[in-house]
């Protein structure tokens, strides 16, 4: 960044002949991070995420990353050695040697396989098209209509709609308690459970 600042106050740079990337990088704040610093990064928000090294990611290191990328951002996974998506689910990674004991020696990474057929199942999941039919059904309820519209799984929309059922019996009798794994939707469902509570009074 500094280099590119003095090359600007000089007058001396020539976007012809120097190099995009180099530019890129230069005027462009970069956060570098190694995996086992990962820990570091939590609660940050940033617009790009690319990983590097794939053979030493794991399902929580994954996890961890992406969720520091901003809606509409971009995660990038680069796969240096592959060839194909098939490669992706045999491939032994640095993990699977945790699990290796003598009794054991072929650690099978499930982890792996999942993620390609996640990949490479494009068509429309039976939730999918029932989450759209209930999209459809609440459209004319409002403002129950618009919050389950916000809602990106099926899953989420029927919390959304038990905590607008709690909320709008305005009792204060009923609890409702919301667990799920990590990256599942939970505090963006709350947000607009919330809405719902400002919107009932």
């Amino acid at each position: 960044m500094r280099q590119l600042q003095k090359k600007i106050k000089s007058g001396t740079l020539n976007i012809k002949d120097d190099d995009p990337f180099e530019l890129f990088i230069a005027a462009t704040n970069i956060r570098y991070c190694y995996y086992n610093e990962t820990h570091k990064i939590l609660g940050n928000t940033f617009g790009m995420c690319v990983l590097q090294d794939f053979e030493a990611l794991t399902p929580n290191l994954l996890a961890r990353t992406v969720e520091t990328v901003e809606g509409g951002g971009i995660v990038v996974i680069l796969l240096r050695t592959m060839n194909s998506l098939k490669q992706l689910y045999t491939m032994t990674m640095d993990v699977h040697s945790r699990y290796r004991t003598e009794a054991h020696q072929d650690v099978v990474g499930r982890f792996n396989e999942r993620e390609y057929i996640q990949y490479v199942e494009d068509r429309l999941r039976p939730q999918d098209l029932e989450l759209k039919e209930l999209k459809e059904s609440l459209q004319d309820t409002q403002p129950v209509g618009v919050l389950v519209d916000g809602c990106k799984t099926l899953d989420q929309a029927k919390a959304v709609l038990k905590f607008i059922e709690a909320i709008s019996e305005k009792t204060l009798r009923s609890t409702v308690a919301l667990t799920a794994a990590r990256g599942r939707g939970k505090s963006a469902a709350l947000g607009l459970a919330i809405a719902g509570a400002v919107a009932f009074g």
